[in-house]
């Protein structure tokens, strides 16, 4: 089951923003020796190309009967298998099962968590700014427990849904553990203490091929050194204990040409061929005018998606249109 994530890597990677029509994307490329060597017994992928709107695959069905089994799970997988979808099931039969309230969606992202519907894990934990995440576990527990809606949230929490765990430090994921286990035990005593994020469920969703925990220059010090060179999360001391069951989906749905695909996982592991490179290489001075769609441009600053957005609205004919919009509501789950 835990296949492919032993050790993953050290990277020099090329980041790609772009802010089209105020939407941002960013792309990281990641690659070393250490994680080829990880990627040696990838399993082959199956491609399918879609599949009706409510089926399973088997692997799919898989996470499912382990959720409901009340196992701790990670689902990973390359893009394209279904593993927003399999989330989207997954909180369906929560919600059936009665389960709602003392479950908490969250991304470790502003835009993650958006997508899936819930909260960043910030938002959730009670992380403020005065929060100090390398400072002691005893500490960081403290200043959560100080804040009241955050710690009712973790005394309500049994199951604790994470999109885009890629982005979780490890260091991050062991303080959110010890805290866990900490205000667990101020109800249920020293048996949460001994129970990984004190008995929470965890259902963890992300592909560590995908781009890592955001490190900030002045924090690059104070990273462990078991943590590095990258602190993803499978780096942390408790990641272990913390996961029953991983699993990987390998059904391409979001694709049906095979080739592609096979292309596609190769340079996410680092291991394009040559044919590979020619093949993408040949793409490049194709004309965006001879496509159906105009393609979404990605570039290396923002300088450059600026003066391409500010060059296509100068070049809009119509009548210009002023809106005013108010926005009110409440904001559940904040400090």
């Amino acid at each position: 089951e835990k296949s492919i994530f032993g050790a993953l890597p050290n990277m020099p990677r090329s980041v790609l923003l772009s802010r089209v029509t105020a939407k941002r994307a960013v792309i990281v490329r990641q690659r070393d020796s250490e994680r080829q060597a990880a990627t040696t017994h990838r399993p082959v992928l199956e491609v399918t190309g879609g599949r009706p709107e409510e089926a399973l695959s088997t692997e799919q069905q898989l996470v499912l009967d382990a959720v409901a089994a009340g196992r701790s799970v990670f689902i990973t997988g390359s893009a394209g298998v279904g593993k927003s979808f399999i989330l989207k099931k997954i909180l369906q039969q929560i919600k059936s099962n009665g389960q709602s309230n003392s479950t908490f969606v969250c991304g470790c992202t502003g835009a993650a968590a958006c997508l899936i519907g819930g909260q960043t894990i910030h938002a959730f934990a009670g992380i403020g700014q005065q929060t100090n995440m390398y400072g002691s576990a005893e500490a960081f527990a403290t200043s959560i427990m100080r804040n009241k809606k955050a710690k009712d949230r973790w005394l309500r929490c049994r199951i604790l849904i994470i999109d885009e765990v890629s982005m979780l430090n490890a260091k991050l994921f062991e303080q959110l553990d010890y805290t866990a286990r900490q205000v667990k035990a101020t109800l249920q005593g020293n048996y949460s203490l001994a129970r990984p994020w004190g008995g929470i469920q965890l259902i963890l969703c992300g592909d560590f091929f995908q781009l890592p925990p955001i490190v900030n220059r002045q924090d690059a010090p104070k990273v462990a050194p078991e943590h590095r060179p990258t602190p993803f999360a499978f780096r942390a001391s408790s990641w272990e204990a913390s996961i029953d069951q991983t699993i990987e989906l390998t059904q391409v749905f979001r694709q049906s040409d095979r080739d592609f695909v096979g292309l596609l996982n190769r340079v996410r592991c680092g291991q394009q061929t040559d044919a590979d490179l020619r093949v993408l290489r040949a793409t490049a001075n194709k004309s965006a005018a001879a496509s159906a769609e105009r393609p979404t441009l990605l570039f290396s600053n923002n300088k450059q998606v600026d003066e391409i957005n500010s060059r296509e609205l100068a070049s809009l004919t119509s009548e210009s249109h002023r809106f005013v919009v108010e926005d009110e509501g409440t904001a559940e789950g904040k400090n």
